[in-house]
């Protein structure tokens, strides 16, 4: 086998790993597509909730609106903030995502002459760099929807107590909740 037929087949392996790293950037896109959906959904879950105890609430006269949306709203603001979180992580995970293709195709186009050596260093430093990142991503995203369920498990509780619902069982609720 001759040098340039080898480095021509090492050219073309290291550009059909660029395509395989912009396929997984795709893939990530819409997972984080199905994530905003995922927030969309469970932020019209809580709401629907919401509206629902806070009229079982004022019907029972156990509560007003006022009070109710006060004491509420701390639970919801915690969702809210974790919500951003993970808004801001999926983006930010994306955009590592598209710097890391974005540097592998210019270390390839650098590299054209043979210079595997450092293109190794590069795709280990991305596989490194992704694993990690991907990892605290699945974890805070998993961590968001366990503290999403366990408000919305609560808030049905509640709800299934009807109009007997008093003030302070809303109260003892939101306390144990993350």
């Amino acid at each position: 086998m001759t040098t340039t037929r080898l480095a021509d087949e090492m050219a073309s392996l290291a550009w059909e790993v660029v395509e395989s790293y912009e396929a997984r950037v795709a893939a990530v896109e819409q997972i984080m597509e199905s994530t905003h959906q995922m927030l969309d959904a469970f932020r019209q879950q809580r709401e629907q909730m919401r509206v629902k105890l806070r009229e079982t609430f004022a019907r029972s006269a156990s509560l007003r609106r006022r009070d109710f949306d006060s004491l509420i709203q701390k639970a919801i603001g915690r969702q809210e903030v974790q919500e951003k979180t993970v808004q801001e992580n999926v983006r930010g995970y994306l955009a590592e995502q598209r710097a890391l293709a974005g540097d592998l195709k210019q270390a390839l186009k650098s590299s054209s002459g043979g210079g595997s050596g450092s293109l190794q260093v590069l795709l280990g430093r991305i596989r490194e760099t992704r694993e990690k990142r991907e990892e605290e991503v699945k974890s805070l995203l998993s961590c968001f929807q366990r503290d999403h369920e366990k408000l919305l498990q609560t808030m049905g509780e509640l709800l299934t107590n009807g109009d007997s619902v008093k003030a302070k069982d809303l109260k003892a609720t939101l306390s144990v909740l993350p």
